[in-house]
């Protein structure tokens, strides 16, 4: 008898497991196009605090959203770059709440990293290429990577910047992110050598630190000079763990 009571508690318990995973699995849910519709009645009136407010209830609702939710979030989200403002506020803001969505989000900023508005503004594609690493998206790690080019210094500390996210990715993610790291970082120490080239100079004030960080995060190193990175690379780019 008691075996039967088990059973059936056991059986009980597997259905309200399911029950919950079909309830976290809805999707095209009427609070969601209201939340998405007051957001962009936020943006339409101006009122970027209430935008603001809108966007953090969003985040909140995305790890449980189904496929057509979490679209119809993202692209309640991206309208916010679509918006004039005489600040940078909103634009920051939706930004942020996209890294905190995490890898479903990682499309959409690469797009508001292309989004004409940003153009020539290193500090808010800065904060994109941060954002993007948040998302922990591993899709996104070559796009990370060819920020460590970009013409705008501060792109490239905030690519670093977001690479430092994946921390505890897998080690053959991290190298992938590692590798690139210590050649910009030894290209940059060199290149600064010069003392005549002070856009050299400039650039590795920029860099070299947000660069280093990365590295000691994603390898668990405390190494700080560029020939020391690129002496470790060399000895452990083979190697199966760290």
């Amino acid at each position: 008898m008691t075996l039967v009571r088990t059973l059936m508690a056991l059986l009980l318990l597997c259905g309200l497991s399911f029950g919950q995973e079909e309830e976290a699995k809805k999707d095209d849910l009427p609070e969601v196009k209201q939340a998405c519709e007051a957001l962009d009645k936020a943006y339409k009136d101006k009122d970027d605090d209430a935008a603001k407010s809108g966007m953090r209830a969003l985040v909140d609702r995305m790890p449980n959203a189904g496929p057509k939710d979490q679209k119809k979030m993202l692209g309640a989200f991206a309208r916010a770059y679509d918006q004039r403002r005489d600040d940078k506020g909103l634009y920051v803001g939706a930004t942020v709440a996209l890294g905190a969505c995490g890898a479903p989000a990682a499309a959409t900023l690469q797009a508001a990293f292309a989004h004409k508005a940003f153009k020539k503004d290193p500090e808010m594609l800065r904060l994109i290429a941060v954002e993007i690493g948040r998302t922990l998206d591993e899709k996104s790690v070559s796009f990370l990577v060819d920020l460590l080019d970009f013409k705008f210094f501060e792109v490239t500390a905030g690519a670093a910047e977001g690479m430092s996210f994946f921390h505890s990715a897998p080690l053959k993610t991290r190298k992938l992110l590692v590798g690139p790291l210590v050649k910009a970082l030894e290209s940059a120490s060199n290149d600064a050598l010069d003392l005549q080239n002070v856009l050299a100079k400039e650039r590795y004030g920029i860099i070299g630190s947000p660069i280093i960080d990365a590295l000691q995060k994603l390898s668990g190193q405390n190494l700080r000079q560029p020939l020391e990175w690129t002496k470790w690379w060399n000895d452990n780019k083979k190697a199966t763990d760290w």
